[in-house]
């Protein structure tokens, strides 16, 4: 698994139409211990991956090293945030304005910006 994939993960739920984010609310919903095994969100799990799989490089990064149990323990562990992450995009894009939509000319940056996040970790 990937730092690029969690980003992925937010990047997809964070810019979701209004149905996706609608779906993304009754997953929600679902009791955190049935999640992981819930056939709708492993199904969109692996959907992702097989878009992200054979997408622009960016997102092909998102999928190095896939384990599938693992990225829907991710998915999930994302849908617990998913109204902060909320708020602290919509508090982004009110800053800088609505990010560009990925594209392969920019993976210099966005590897170095993911690159810079990253080591704000701890270990």
């Amino acid at each position: 698994m990937s730092f690029h994939t969690i980003t992925m993960f937010v990047r997809w739920a964070v810019t979701a139409d209004r149905d996706t984010a609608r779906m993304l609310d009754e997953f929600r919903n679902i009791p955190p211990n049935e999640r992981l095994y819930d056939e709708h969100i492993v199904s969109l799990v692996k959907n992702l991956h097989d878009s992200w799989q054979y997408g622009t490089r960016i997102e092909r990064l998102a999928t190095l090293g896939w384990i599938p149990h693992e990225s829907v323990t991710i998915f999930c562990n994302m849908l617990d945030n998913l109204n902060e992450l909320r708020a602290q995009y919509r508090d982004e894009v009110a800053k800088r304005g609505v990010p560009p939509p990925l594209n392969d000319d920019d993976l210099e940056k966005y590897e170095a910006e993911s690159n810079k996040v990253r080591t704000t970790f701890k270990r």
